[in-house]
């Protein structure tokens, strides 16, 4: 990354593309505090709390069984499921919910869409909308223009290692 400026708008959500080896992984750990930056400031309010959500959703899940990961209704025959064996959207949407249980401030998705049909990708989009109404916020990074055009507020190009677009 270099030459890099991105403000992060409460109650948005903002969405970064680009290429495979554009640096968007790079910035959402920058951004979270996982990484550090070798020059240059990351510029956070204190007390904001950061949520991460892994193009791997299942680092999420310690948990033996789905009805482990959070208390909410679930068919019988899959809350005793380990969330490893439930389809790729259930075990999105799962982790997802997760992330947002722990009432974070802000956050950070890494493709959460990958993998998704058009169903699941709704899903995810209604769950997503839900946590930003009140005031959550969201940074994406994708490689789906279409679902990154239907659920953002703002759309960053990274390039080579900058931000070359905004919309």
């Amino acid at each position: 990354l270099r030459d890099l400026s991105f403000d992060i708008k409460k109650g948005q959500i903002s969405i970064i593309i680009g290429g495979n080896g554009s640096g968007k992984t790079t910035l959402l750990r920058i951004i979270g505090g996982f990484l550090k930056q070798a020059r240059g400031k990351v510029v956070k309010e204190k007390g904001i709390k950061i949520n991460y959500f892994p193009m791997e959703v299942r680092a999420l899940f310690i948990e033996d069984t789905v009805g482990e990961v959070l208390d909410i209704p679930w068919e019988e025959d899959e809350k005793n499921l380990p969330p490893s064996l439930l389809s790729t959207g259930k075990m999105r949407a799962l982790g997802l919910l997760k992330v947002i249980n722990q009432n974070p401030d802000i956050i950070l998705m890494d493709e959460p869409s990958g993998g998704l049909d058009f169903k699941w990708k709704n899903i995810l989009a209604s769950i997503i909308k839900e946590y930003v109404a009140p005031g959550g916020t969201v940074v994406m990074v994708t490689h789906d223009n279409s679902f990154a055009n239907e659920i953002g507020d703002s759309i960053n190009i990274l390039f080579d290692g900058s931000i070359i677009t905004k919309m």
